[in-house]
């Protein structure tokens, strides 16, 4: 089972629409982190997003420091 269909993903988008899509990943990233009270957790599956690049490092806390390179 396909999480996005191929059609979607092979469909070709301008740069400025890719970056439009990545601002809007990156500013949603940041409200959802910015509203955590106590703790975020932030997991996934196979390799992580690279907005995530220097999160859990920044933090100084991971719970399995070897998904992180």
């Amino acid at each position: 089972m396909e999480a996005i269909p191929r059609s979607l993903r092979e469909q070709e988008y301008s740069e400025a629409d890719h970056d439009d899509a990545l601002l809007r990943e990156r500013s949603l990233l940041y409200v959802a982190a910015t509203r955590a009270r106590d703790q975020l957790a932030i997991s996934w599956s196979g390799q992580a997003s690279p907005l995530l690049e220097g999160v859990a490092h920044a933090s100084g806390r991971t719970e399995h420091g070897d998904n992180h390179k």
